[in-house]
């Protein structure tokens, strides 16, 4: 074994704070059914880890930034991807979904259907026979010598000629440089009107993001898709206040054949009573039909076939959820207060449980020094998950009031804790993954992500393939979508927080439709 090359991967994959995490035992630390469960993030770190100690000629990565949180994908392609990364000198192809790795690419390869649809190239240098070999003899058998210029090679009469995506590769790999694939699936766009299935193409320039909705958009995105996915407050209500269209708009939607889900990261509901909820107002929704955060935990601690105890900091929701699917509590609901009058923490009185396997975070009105603490303690023990519903910093509200959110508790036991949770709800993946595992001919491709916060709706909807639609009814204003999109020009923002459209509000958007369907009557 490599000892120092072993070392460098771990540091190029960013595992060294999770090695750390582990405690004493480190990488040797059992994983799987008797031994600690690993989050998708950790999975596809150590999956690369493996790829890069193999010390191969050729690496072919796909999609490996997927499941990792956006600044630790941003580290492990500096690290380990980039060309001043630990692969520098190996040649790289990326299959990605997402395009804000793209400007450190030689090569860009637009699939369509495992075909190639375009391809971008920087400039580079070209191979040319050396002026020695070209004058002998053409008959002689020996091998060519080449010697490289730096004019700009046209590639294209390869693309022209080949449309496998095995002898793409085969050819390209002669140049040595490095290639990113973008492998979609896209239709032919309508004159006119961008196609919301030729939205990748439209990624490569921030001129055909953020596109305001017209009635040729509308029709595309209901034609173009089976699936709606609705965030809920701030697009449907700000409760219990009703958008005006919302309701109309669920509707119309399930009467023309499409499938809705409502993605939220709110944990202090059920999905009982979200379904109620969405039955009061006027819209007939089965629980199956809401993805909240209480329930996602639950059903993320069933796929991983979590057997232990949770030490919850949540609302009833929370226990309300997690009992349902079997699992035992052992602490953390409701309030834990210290006595008014003390000044300090007594350690030795201090009533902590001697068995919790997990540690699970959401958004607690109670929260307080004590569940901080004991939360900390109880993540002290290497064995014991860390899972938290959400980071969302702050909860919208108007400009005078400011409502700290479950980010703002989760950051305060990260710190003490010094441990990294697995995050479920958006804009990480496991939400749609709970989504894909319910409902497997979901296809993201024909699926339209709609919400009104950049950082988690849009970049949720994108990083998992959706189309993105925002609505300005709340959280997100214009102005601060044009701010967001010269940061992006200028690579000092992510590119999966600009949606593929916009519009007023979900009512303009029914409008739209409408208004397309009665020009078709006529």
């Amino acid at each position: 074994m490599d000892e120092e090359r072993y070392k460098n991967v771990i540091k190029a994959c960013c595992l060294d704070i999770d090695l750390q995490n582990f405690g004493e035992v480190g990488d040797l630390l059992m994983i799987g059914d008797k031994g600690v469960s690993l989050s998708g993030g950790q999975k596809a770190r150590i999956s690369l880890a493996r790829a890069l100690y193999a010390d191969a000629d050729l690496y072919l990565l796909d999609d490996p930034l997927a499941a990792v949180d956006p600044k630790v994908a941003k580290n492990i392609s500096d690290q380990s991807i980039g060309p001043q990364s630990f692969l520098h000198r190996k040649t790289r192809i990326l299959v990605t979904h997402q395009t804000h790795f793209l400007v450190e690419s030689d090569q860009m390869l637009l699939m369509t259907n495992g075909h190639i649809d375009e391809l971008h190239i920087e400039q580079q240098p070209t191979i040319e026979p050396s002026n020695e070999t070209l004058e002998t003899d053409s008959s002689n058998d020996k091998e060519t010598d080449f010697v490289l210029n730096t004019s700009i090679t046209d590639i294209n009469s390869i693309v022209k000629s080949v449309t496998s995506v095995e002898a793409t590769i085969s050819k390209l790999g002669a140049f040595a440089f490095d290639v990113v694939v973008v492998d979609v699936e896209v239709e032919p766009a309508q004159p006119i009107v961008t196609s919301p299935k030729a939205v990748c193409k439209a990624q490569m320039s921030t001129k055909e993001l953020c596109i305001h909705l017209t009635e040729l958009h509308a029709k595309s995105l209901l034609n173009d898709n089976d699936t709606f996915l609705f965030d809920c407050d701030g697009v449907l209500w700000n409760f219990p206040h009703i958008f005006t269209g919302a309701v109309e708009l669920l509707n119309y939607l399930t009467e023309q054949g499409k499938r809705l889900f409502f993605v939220t990261n709110n944990s202090t509901t059920t999905q009982d009573d979200y379904a109620k909820r969405f039955n009061d107002i006027g819209y007939k929704a089965k629980p199956e039909q809401i993805i909240c955060t209480a329930w996602l935990t639950a059903k993320h601690l069933k796929s991983i076939n979590f057997k232990g105890k949770c030490y919850v900091l949540g609302m009833q929701s929370m226990k309300y959820e997690l009992e349902r699917e079997g699992f035992q509590i052992c602490g953390g609901i409701g309030p834990d207060p210290l006595p008014s009058d003390s000044n300090a923490v007594t350690v030795d009185k201090l009533e902590l449980e001697k068995d919790v396997d997990c540690v699970i975070l959401a958004f607690d009105l109670h929260i307080s020094y004590i569940k901080i603490l004991k939360a900390a303690t109880y993540l002290n023990r290497p064995n014991v998950l860390f899972i938290a519903t959400n980071d969302d910093a702050r909860h919208p509200q108007n400009d005078e009031i400011v409502k700290p959110g479950t980010g703002s508790i989760l950051a305060s036991v990260v710190i003490a804790s010094c441990r990294s949770p697995t995050i479920l709800g958006k804009p990480h993946a496991p939400m749609f993954d709970a989504i894909r595992l319910a409902f497997p001919d979901v296809d993201p491709k024909r699926t339209v992500m709609i919400g009104d916060q950049v950082e988690t709706d849009i970049a949720f909807g994108n990083r998992q393939g959706t189309t993105t639609l925002l609505v300005f009814s709340r959280a997100t204003r214009e102005k601060y979508l044009d701010t967001l999109k010269q940061q992006v020009e200028k690579h000092t923002a992510e590119r999966d927080l600009l949606p593929h459209f916009c519009v007023k509000d979900v009512e303009q958007f029914l409008q739209f439709l409408k208004s397309n369907e009665s020009n078709t009557l006529l």
